[in-house]
């Protein structure tokens, strides 16, 4: 009996040795190219606090003491410690179970080359998500090298309620994914869908939602509720309330890529719409140069003639607006593209390719026309319709993606045109 009163002491002396002195992970912590890392850090720079979720008062983060011993599990990119410069995306994925992980978007943002964070207390009901966030984000900037500006957030019903708050309540946020579900609701001090009229137009809004989830009539939310300079996608697939699947993740992350860095980079402003923060964290040099990076080692993929002229279409854009021909390191890479981009130029498939871009404007302004009309109408409630008006925009979209198809059947803009239209019609039952 002794002997047994004593080993329960044992375990229980034990078990309290590493509740009491567990500590935060230590900076100097090795990180491997290709692993994941459970990191434990704590609150250092309290959130100021805000109320949302009053009428789930489990969920409401001003209910929240938790500030110490919160997790993430920190995936580390193949490639990370060959250099000591280089600056990387980070993304945020937080479940509505908790204990977040990669999933499905782990092929892509593995590939790509992504600093990943999966937030571990971030769950329903547990009114420690928002802290759960803040202290991983002060952690990961003094522990990684993310990139300035390319911070994004996606979860999925719950997780991307969330994600939709962490986007603005620290800077250098450039996008989310709202997966199953629309923003955060129930703040004190903005109403039923004022968050998505006020929300930071800077930041770019993806959302994927099945053909079955009870929450998809949300995706209208997204589609029409935000400002009109912002930018926003929907992807459908088949399924229920759940996480996306692998190939709408990357049609989605296609179509982050080409807003974040082929396009003029939008005006960024301090975000005071829950917290006074002035700080303003913008894209530089280095930013672009990691897109460069991804993009040469596409280019060195590519099989074709058309896809490599394609890729070095982009990596002359990304230089562009990244003023990346100054960048000493790469001038002489640079170069030496330049000169492969100008040879492509003279060859029939490039005039071909030409072509064809040319004629794919006719149908990205059919879609621009729809999404305008879309911006301008009715997020219709718990339904989703469309005007007289907007279902003809939309035929006419279909017709025009059609058309081109037959003209151009081997283009390479088809495979984001055709994903986009399948989507599209799973969306408005087409």
């Amino acid at each position: 009996m002794f002997q047994l009163n004593k080993n329960m002491l044992l375990l229980i002396l034990v078990a309290f040795s590493i509740t009491a002195f567990t500590a935060p992970t230590a900076m100097d912590t090795k990180l491997n190219d290709g692993q994941e890392i459970m990191i434990e850090c704590d609150l250092v720079k309290k959130p100021e606090k805000f109320v949302v979720f009053r009428k789930l008062k489990t969920s409401n983060p001003i209910k929240s003491t938790k500030s110490k011993g919160v997790h993430y599990r920190l995936y580390i990119p193949e490639g990370y410690n060959k250099s000591k410069t280089k600056v990387y995306p980070l993304m945020f994925i937080s479940s509505p179970g908790g204990g977040a992980s990669l999933g499905a978007m782990k092929s892509r943002l593995a590939k790509d080359g992504w600093l990943v964070a999966c937030l571990q207390e971030s769950k329903n009901g547990n009114p420690d998500w928002i802290n759960n966030f803040c202290a991983a984000y002060d952690d990961i900037v003094k522990r990684c090298r993310v990139a300035k500006g390319l911070k994004f957030a996606t979860g999925m019903s719950g997780g991307a309620r969330y994600s939709s708050t962490y986007a603005l309540t620290r800077p250098g946020m450039r996008g989310i994914f709202c997966q199953a579900a629309g923003f955060a609701y129930g703040f004190k001090k903005l109403k039923y869908r004022e968050i998505y009229k006020k929300y930071p137009t800077h930041i770019a809004v993806a959302g994927s939602f099945g053909t079955s989830d009870s929450n998809l009539y949300e995706s209208q939310d997204i589609r029409c509720s935000l400002p009109s300079k912002s930018a926003r996608y929907i992807g459908f697939f088949k399924g229920g309330h759940t996480w996306c699947p692998e190939n709408t993740f990357g049609h989605l992350m296609d179509w982050m890529e080409n807003e974040v860095f082929l396009r003029p980079a939008p005006t960024v402003k301090a975000i005071k719409l829950l917290t006074k923060s002035a700080v303003v964290e913008k894209m530089n040099s280095h930013s672009y140069l990691w897109y460069f990076d991804l993009l040469v080692k596409r280019l060195e993929a590519a099989k074709s003639k058309t896809e490599k002229f394609h890729i070095l279409e982009k990596i002359m854009t990304v230089a562009k607006f990244g003023k990346l021909s100054s960048v000493s390191k790469i001038t002489k890479e640079f170069k030496s593209l330049q000169i492969m981009h100008r040879k492509l130029l003279g060859s029939q498939e490039i005039q071909k390719y030409k072509q064809a871009k040319t004629a794919y404007k006719a149908v990205q302004k059919s879609y621009l026309l729809f999404e305008l009309s879309k911006k301008k109408g009715d997020s219709g409630g718990r339904k989703i319709q469309l005007s007289k008006k907007e279902n003809k925009l939309l035929e006419n979209l279909f017709n025009s993606v059609e058309k081109f198809s037959n003209k151009f059947p081997e283009s390479i803009f088809l495979k984001f045109e055709n994903a986009r239209v399948a989507s599209l019609r799973m969306e408005y039952k087409k």
